[in-house]
């Protein structure tokens, strides 16, 4: 099944998103460790690291790109499949262009179905989270798109899938307790499939029954799915179109709230200090995934998934930046008080998975109250970023780098990820998010 002008549409809106967060996440907290840390694994000028100055070999570069797009929480998710499926894909796929010759509009194909899988791996998920889903079923898909970039075998594609099962990362432990290793499995996840796709070319065998057998991904790394998913229902429509962008470099299951205030804030000019009381109802998931207490010696991995941090900065800033986690205001007494104060409480949702509605109640010192319902979140399909709004985050994010990207260069990037499908050659996206000779 070819993709349809919907599906391109949003593959090209949402790789451009995803390469700029990664350009961007080249000057985050932690990437430097990472880069020094693959760097040492071996010499090579195989692949581009995106806002750096230097290439890696392509499994090495794939897991540091890989990293960078999700080390700030920064990146595209599928709410309904809690997966961030353009990261560990987009990732992966950047290390294959340096192969052979591969045209813009064979890799966007390859991008669409690649993201199709990893979604559809969550959505056919009818149980919570137990595993990482972004990076677990983010390496089948990615999988899936370097297969369909190098025209691989059916039982080429199936040994692949089997190889990456095997080396399969994606625990939970490190989202529970805010460690920078959670954004390590995108990379080790995108690093898998390259490696998955290279020995799926030679006579290793791999297992075969990886979705449904006994140990297989359904029934190990997650609890209950429905079966006639996949028969019924797969390419019913490109899910790749019903991505959410992300306003803030926070995880999405703060957006809600974080939306919410910065519209009510906008509206109504009231600050920090005028807030009396701050509650917010939400989902089972937004429950588990940012209800933690602010603490004054969080790390900014920690920070990012706390929505009591969270709702002081956006109230005392207007909106979230990478500055929002500078050391000084992590450990800022305003934001500490205020932050301890937000309530964040569950409500009735009986699905484990569902991202909203949720809830605000604000109580303001001078006796306004305001109660919100929030049905859709900033940044989904059914409350999209304006054009203005994502190019302005592009812009943001290319700004940040660890080197210059010169706007130039950003506006060259634009204008080939915007005409992608009619381009001969998609390796020139790495080219142009890396720092020039001068």
């Amino acid at each position: 099944m070819q993709p349809d002008s919907a599906a391109i549409s949003a593959a090209k809106i949402f790789l451009l998103d995803t390469l700029s967060v990664g350009i961007s996440g080249s000057a985050a907290p932690g990437a430097e460790d990472v880069q020094q840390v693959a760097q040492s694994w071996g010499n090579g000028n195989e692949v581009s690291i995106l806002g750096a100055d230097f290439s890696l070999p392509k499994a090495s570069a794939a897991f540091v790109n890989g990293f960078q797009i999700h080390c700030q929480e920064f990146d595209s998710v599928h709410e309904q499949a809690v997966v961030h499926a353009m990261s560990v894909t987009t990732a992966a796929m950047l290390s294959e262009l340096n192969d052979e010759l591969v045209s813009g509009k064979h890799f966007l194909r390859a991008l669409i179905c690649g993201v199709d899988l990893a979604c559809s791996m969550g959505v056919a998920t009818t149980s919570g989270l137990r595993f990482f889903r972004p990076a677990t079923a983010g390496a089948f898909g990615a999988v899936l798109a370097i297969s369909i970039m190098r025209n691989a075998s059916s039982e080429q594609l199936l040994q692949a899938w089997g190889h990456v099962y095997s080396q399969i990362p994606g625990t939970m432990q490190a989202h529970v307790e805010g460690a920078i290793a959670l954004p390590m499995q995108v990379g080790y996840a995108a690093r898998a499939a390259v490696n998955a796709v290279q020995f799926s070319e030679t006579n290793l065998s791999a297992p075969v029954n990886v979705f449904d057998g006994d140990f297989g991904y359904f029934n190990l790394i997650e609890n209950e799915w429905d079966k006639a998913y996949f028969d019924q229902k797969l390419g019913e429509k490109w899910l790749i179109t019903e991505l959410s962008h992300k306003p803030f470099p926070t995880g999405r299951a703060a957006h809600g709230i974080l939306g919410m205030l910065q519209e009510l804030q906008q509206q109504h000019k009231f600050t920090l200090e005028d807030c009396a009381n701050i509650t917010a109802f939400v989902p089972e998931l937004i429950f588990r995934l940012v209800a933690r207490p602010i603490s004054a010696s969080m790390k900014v991995s920690y920070a990012r998934l706390c929505l009591q941090y969270l709702v002081p900065n956006i109230l005392l800033d207007g909106s979230l930046t990478a500055s929002s986690y500078r050391a000084e205001r992590m450990t800022s007494e305003k934001v500490l008080s205020h932050g301890a104060r937000v309530n964040i409480e569950q409500n009735d949702n009986p699905d484990p998975n569902a991202m909203s509605p949720q809830r605000l109640v604000l109580e303001l010192k001078d006796g306004r109250r305001f109660d919100e319902r929030i049905p859709y979140t900033l940044g989904s399909p059914d409350r999209p970023l304006t054009r203005e709004q994502y190019l302005h985050k592009f812009h943001s994010c290319c700004s940040e780098a660890q080197v210059e990207i010169t706007m130039q260069q950003q506006k060259e990037l634009l204008a080939m990820v915007e005409n992608l499908e009619h381009e001969t050659d998609a390796a020139k996206l790495l080219f142009l998010c890396q720092a020039q000779a001068s």
